[in-house]
């Protein structure tokens, strides 16, 4: 799923919820470069995934995000992930912030 949205116009992609993520091991630069304004991937099972690098880099994502539920137990590469869950963690204080290292870089 590398790139699959990158640089995408759209603001909104309501479809993927029920994505089936189950045997996706590289979730890099998924949502980098778009105009998502939200994507909703609580139901995700990110069980196998092992990167995450520049996930979303330089996206609009804003409103919710939440990744409560995700697990990212195999995650080896989140490189710039990290700073940008922590920015969009940090500009909408709506959103639920996983119980997870990630958020303490």
């Amino acid at each position: 799923m590398s790139r699959m949205f990158r640089s995408i116009l759209a603001t909104s992609l309501p479809d993927i919820v029920t994505f089936d993520t189950s045997k996706v091991t590289d979730m890099s630069w998924m949502f980098a470069l778009s105009n998502l304004t939200s994507v909703d991937i609580t139901h995700w099972n990110t069980s196998s995934v092992t990167t995450l690098a520049s996930m979303f880099r330089t996206s609009r994502l804003q409103g919710t995000l939440d990744m409560s539920m995700l697990d990212f137990g195999n995650v080896t590469n989140i490189n710039v992930i990290a700073k940008r869950i922590v920015e969009i963690l940090d500009e909408q204080p709506s959103i639920k912030s996983p119980e997870n290292p990630i958020r303490d870089v």
